[in-house]
């Protein structure tokens, strides 16, 4: 939508936005992975458990490696 809006649509934008998402993506995964394992998965209720704070972070993180794959 940022690319539609501000009308630009070439390589650059693309390069630009890429840089900034995968460094998204790797500080988003590696949180994800901290609160999923170790002690902190214990107290969350274990790495199955049905937290709305965890699966609303994985959405994000799902649409990111999308766009990295694309």
């Amino acid at each position: 939508m940022g690319a539609l809006l501000s009308r630009r649509t070439d390589e650059r934008w693309i390069v630009m936005t890429r840089r900034w998402t995968l460094a998204a993506w790797t500080f988003l995964g590696s949180a994800s992975c901290s609160v999923r394992t170790g002690r902190t998965s214990d107290r969350l209720g274990g790495y199955f458990a049905w937290d709305p704070v965890e699966n609303a972070a994985l959405m994000p993180w799902l649409a990111a490696t999308a766009f990295l794959h694309s």
